[in-house]
């Protein structure tokens, strides 16, 4: 008789020195079978045995479009559970096309195994997010005036934002993220993972439903020797963007009994973000903050983001960071290409940054992008409307 139900099974992680490689595998009632890995460098070489956590935060999203209870035989503890729930309908109600809430079985653990180790780890691009994270929980101020964790180690995943077949631009982006990651008096550690090949399943979209599970999917793979993870902001407070894999509201739902999960950084701009950064030499040379550009190993300088983080440098005295082919000029300024909401908050903080220094070439041109954004074409939409009475 066919199973009506999905289920997870996990094979047994294969341990090399310092490394594991590590798979596991989805069954569908419709026969849709997804196979997903994570091979991934270790702190050191103890015995890694096999959990749950990571392959049912990797499969989560595709066993809720499934729409079948979903099953597991090794435990999932109590706190895991609730959370997921409670994740799950999050995700079913910005998605409720193509997502279900599933009723997940598995034994309990009773008792999950707290890692003996006080450390933090946080995920790491090499981006203005990720260094903020790593500065401010290596060098927390005093008095702290955020809560801080006791961060050892930066995770690099390839297979995410560089596709793996492109392993000598994912060694190169590595090595600038190892440089920005020592100047914090922090490691690195690298996985490689083909998680994005779900992203054929109905309902995985990156950037709105699965960005942020992946992510705690991977990081999880590490819970054995930290106690906290930081998952680094993308949006802060005044200008978050829902619905969005990663964000302050659902990403500490990946909690277990265990270990925490943060989201970390919500309550800064990428400006005072890169104000608190600016002065780091490694970053000045080595940032990554560009998706757009033909190599992903480095920055096109062209883009939004690229041009955006030029122009928040400049403000705080910065006004060549070596890790940008050129400079950018004002024509590229004022003919940024404004496409979010969260693009305009952006510019609109950098242009009253730009006027309080007196800076007022760079708050011009700014202003000029943002008239652009704000330009409505005076015939939009007649066309549909003729044709309502032809």
């Amino acid at each position: 008789m066919p199973s009506t139900a999905s289920r997870i099974v996990i094979n047994a992680p294969r341990k090399q020195p310092r490394m594991v490689h590590w798979e596991g595998e989805l069954l569908t009632p419709s026969g849709e079978n997804h196979r997903i890995y994570f091979e991934f460098s270790t702190p050191d070489d103890r015995p890694y045995p096999p959990r749950s956590r990571p392959f049912l935060l990797a499969f989560l999203i595709p066993a809720m479009h499934a729409g079948a209870p979903l099953e597991l035989e090794l435990p999932v503890d109590t706190v895991t559970l609730n959370n997921l729930m409670e994740w799950q309908e999050a995700m079913a109600a910005w998605f409720p096309q193509t997502l279900k809430v599933v009723p997940i079985h598995a034994p309990r653990d009773t008792q999950p195994e707290r890692s003996n180790e006080p450390g933090a780890l946080t995920a790491f691009s090499g981006g203005v997010d990720s260094n903020f994270t790593a500065r401010r929980h290596s060098r927390p101020s005093n008095p702290p005036l955020f809560r801080t964790a006791p961060l050892q180690a930066g995770l690099m995943i390839h297979g995410f934002d560089i596709a793996l077949d492109q392993p000598a631009i994912f060694e190169s982006a590595i090595g600038r993220s190892r440089i920005m990651l020592e100047a914090y008096g922090l490691k690195t550690y690298h996985m490689r993972t083909n998680l994005r090949s779900l992203e054929k399943v109905p309902g995985c979209d990156w950037e709105k439903s699965t960005h942020g599970a992946w992510l705690a999917a991977a990081l999880s793979c590490y819970e054995p020797w930290f106690g906290k993870i930081l998952i680094p902001s993308t949006y802060t407070y005044p200008a978050l963007r829902f619905p969005w894999a990663s964000n302050p509201v659902t990403d500490p739902l990946f909690s277990s009994g265990a270990t925490a999960y943060w989201h970390d950084g919500s309550g800064h701009s990428k400006l005072n973000k890169i104000q608190t950064i600016a002065s780091e030499p490694a970053v000045q040379q080595h940032i990554r903050v560009c998706w757009e550009g033909e190599q992903h190993d480095r920055n096109c300088g062209k883009c939004f983001k690229c041009i955006a983080t030029q122009i928040c440098f400049q403000l705080c005295g910065i006004d060549r960071p070596g890790a940008f082919p050129e400079p950018c000029t004002d024509e590229q300024v004022a003919t940024l290409k404004v496409k979010t909401s969260q693009n305009e908050w952006l510019l609109r903080s950098m242009c009253a940054e730009a006027q309080r220094q007196g800076k007022y070439q760079i708050a011009g041109v700014l202003n000029h992008a943002l008239a652009r954004f704000n330009i409505k074409p005076p015939f939009r939409g007649l066309k549909r409307w003729a044709l309502r009475f032809t």
